[in-house]
């Protein structure tokens, strides 16, 4: 008897430290519709380990933009600029096992964005950052999207994409809204000339991302009361 508990205290104790062990490092002040990017140490190394940052006092079970860690203890994660405002990064555990606890979290601020500054004249165009480049265009099909809730994964409805730039926009009897879209590989951003259709408040961005087994699929960020990520695949 002795023994078992002392295998059980064991657990406690390593469960303790792995929660105590991780650190971010995170800038105190990021400028207002600014990238920026956050190093988490002393993962415990589930693939599905992950981070996000939500607007500081949002419900554990909210999330924005998010990563998975891909089985690192340690790892570098890149977020798009923000809106101006106090938010957290926060780290979660081994997702769905995990559930939605919080282990860490690290507060922030994004201020003014930054002053621009007039190029040289002799400068050349900025260029995009080697790799970043996305396909030449859109896999033409219908795409599920989904996301995840504190409940597990929720299917919000298909997306269908054509090859002639039309969409039909997101809805679980693929009755959506029409339009045309616009897809720059450059910066893999997509634009819808109208609504996507369902209830998804301000649409944040559009992407053509590609996951790591390299997959192609789509994200649009939207705001409701809280900012979600919503991800596409191709059937």
């Amino acid at each position: 008897m002795q023994q078992w508990w002392r295998h059980i205290l064991i657990l406690f104790v390593l469960a303790g430290q792995w929660a105590a062990a991780v650190s971010a490092q995170v800038p105190k002040t990021v400028a207002a519709g600014q990238a920026f990017t956050v190093r988490v140490d002393g993962l415990p190394g589930n693939a599905q380990d992950w981070v996000t940052v939500v607007p500081a006092g949002s419900s554990d079970s909210g999330w924005g933009e998010y990563y998975y860690s891909g089985g690192k203890r340690s790892a570098d994660f890149t977020f798009r600029g923000l809106a101006a405002g106090a938010y957290e990064l926060r780290v979660y555990f081994d997702y769905p096992a995990g559930g939605m606890t919080v282990r860490s979290r690290f507060p922030f601020r994004v201020g003014a964005a930054a002053a621009s500054r007039p190029a040289p004249a002799a400068a050349a165009p900025a260029r995009p950052a080697a790799g970043t480049r996305g396909p030449a265009r859109l896999q033409a099909g219908k795409y599920t999207c989904s996301m995840f809730t504190g409940s597990g994964l929720m299917i919000l409805g298909d997306l269908a994409i054509t090859a002639d730039g039309r969409y039909q926009g997101v809805q679980l009897d693929g009755g959506g809204e029409r339009g045309k879209y616009t897809y720059d590989p450059a910066s893999r951003v997509i634009l819808f000339s109208g609504p996507l259709g369902g209830s998804f408040g301000k649409i944040l961005y559009t992407m053509y991302k590609t996951d790591t087994r390299g997959e192609n699929f789509i994200e649009i960020g939207f705001m409701t009361q809280y900012t979600h990520t919503m991800s596409c695949s191709i059937d």
